[in-house]
């Protein structure tokens, strides 16, 4: 079987200590008048600690097996939230939803308009009144190959299946309109921290799995 890359992850239950965080790449610099300046140097960029339930040995060996394909980080995964895969309106997912315009809901929607601040997007193709959250996720291909993912930051209700958010981290320039969006488990390309990747093994062989990640732009 060949093997492509970004790669899912392997499938399993992830314990309370994992998190997802957008890492900002800033300078701060107070001032002699008591002010403090603050510079954004870099991309924004996420960063994820999954630690996984305790599992049964062949699973364990999977997730081994996985990190090797990896090769230290020189190949990328697929990351997405330690334990949301919808928004937060719809914890049981979007079974049942239907499109404004018709059609089964399966959690694609429409990147319809972009803001010119790049903070603001409309998105289409949603059921009639869509509900997204402050903290719900999207993810689309902005361009080429690269996967960008937002949170959301000022959510709403859609109106005709049709609604604007408020996100972050901005959306780069060079996005398509018309690109689909990822509301059912939006995720990242991802590089792994190799030195962080750890096999506790226990008792039952039994053993649990850590492991930190960096989300990558190329």
């Amino acid at each position: 079987m060949t093997i492509t890359f970004p790669r899912d992850m392997p499938s399993t239950r992830f314990r309370p200590g994992s998190r997802l965080w957008l890492e900002r790449q800033v300078t701060m610099a107070p001032t002699r008048g008591g002010l403090v300046q603050v510079a954004e140097i870099g991309s924004p960029l996420w960063r994820v600690r999954y630690e996984t339930v305790p599992m049964k040995e062949e699973t364990g060996a999977a997730w081994e097996a996985w990190r090797d394909s990896l090769r230290a980080g020189a190949r990328t995964f697929r990351a997405v939230h330690p334990f949301r895969r919808t928004a937060l309106a719809y914890p049981d997912g979007y079974g049942g939803l239907t499109k404004h315009a018709g059609g089964s809901f399966t959690g694609d929607a429409v990147l319809q308009a972009v803001a010119v601040a790049l903070d603001t997007v409309t998105l289409s193709g949603l059921p009639t009144a869509f509900v997204m959250k402050p903290g719900d996720l999207l993810s689309f291909v902005p361009a080429g190959s690269k996967q960008a993912m937002h949170r959301v930051v000022e959510g709403g209700t859609a109106s005709a299946g049709v609604l604007t958010v408020a996100i972050e981290p901005t959306i780069k320039p060079g996005f398509t309109l018309s690109a689909a969006v990822a509301l059912g488990s939006p995720w990242f390309k991802a590089v792994l921290d190799a030195s962080s990747f750890q096999v506790d093994w226990q008792y039952g062989r039994k053993c649990t799995v850590s492991l930190d990640a960096w989300q990558t732009l190329a």
